[in-house]
């Protein structure tokens, strides 16, 4: 009887715990990679997620070059627009150059965060409080999170 771990689908996580503790795979669809993966139909090539990848971990990129995975590496240079101006992301690092109120408000926020009890956290907004502070939270992430997810961040769990 074998005694090697069982590791339920072939995405990059199930690929690194086999590769990593000699597993066996079992993978529903007929290719692995799951999100990762590209599967060509008609001479069109599909993706089947988004194909980021962001890390600086040695281990990582050289795991990646040993198994001749075909990288495209860029700096990452993400700009945001808040308050008219435009300013690098991730905003809570890059509040130079704003309006002088609006960098007040997030430095102070985050420093005198009157939400600093991780019991009162209820839903995702709470938990934006908590970590950012007021000014961070309501000048970006609560806007910001409204627009991405496209729902008010109070019916957002943290689950």
């Amino acid at each position: 009887m074998s005694k090697k771990p069982i590791i339920l689908g072939g995405g990059l996580s199930g690929l690194s715990a086999c590769y990593h503790g000699d597993g066996i795979i079992y993978e529903k669809n007929d290719m692995t990679g799951g999100q990762a993966r590209s599967y060509k139909s008609d001479n069109f090539i599909f993706d089947g997620g988004i194909h980021v990848m962001h890390t600086k971990n040695k281990y990582v990129l050289s795991l990646m070059e040993k198994l001749n995975v075909d990288m495209d590496i860029r700096d990452r240079s993400a700009w945001i627009v808040s308050h008219g101006k435009m300013t690098r992301y991730p905003f809570q690092a890059n509040t130079y150059g704003l309006p002088i109120n609006i960098v007040k408000d997030c430095l102070l926020g985050f420093v005198e965060n009157d939400f600093a009890d991780s019991e009162k956290i209820n839903n995702y907004k709470d938990w934006i409080y908590y970590m950012f502070g007021k000014g961070i939270a309501e000048h970006f992430m609560i806007p910001y999170s409204k627009k991405f997810w496209g729902i008010d961040p109070e019916k957002l769990t943290t689950e």
